[in-house]
């Protein structure tokens, strides 16, 4: 499956960009907050047992959540910046 590559890291905030497939998968990192931009397609967010569908230019802020993965419906970009 494909990983989620760090691609900057700046004070206590790393920035993450992935391309998904249809149909793969991604883990993201723990972190105490997460701000995750889905760019462009859709995709599926679990964040401890919690689901929720993001479509092109959706995001969402996660707090604390541990066990986070998104599986891409449509082919996606998705962009995640962990905060600690």
């Amino acid at each position: 499956s494909p990983s989620i590559s760090a691609r900057g890291t700046r004070a206590a905030t790393e920035s993450r960009l992935a391309r998904l497939p249809a149909g793969s998968t991604a883990t993201i990192p723990t972190s105490p907050l997460l701000h995750v931009f889905v760019a462009s397609g859709d995709v599926t967010l679990t964040a401890d047992q919690e689901q929720v569908q993001l479509l092109s230019e959706d995001a969402v802020r996660l707090t604390e959540a541990a066990n986070v993965r998104i599986e891409a419906t449509a082919v996606a970009e998705v962009l995640v910046w962990a905060m600690t």
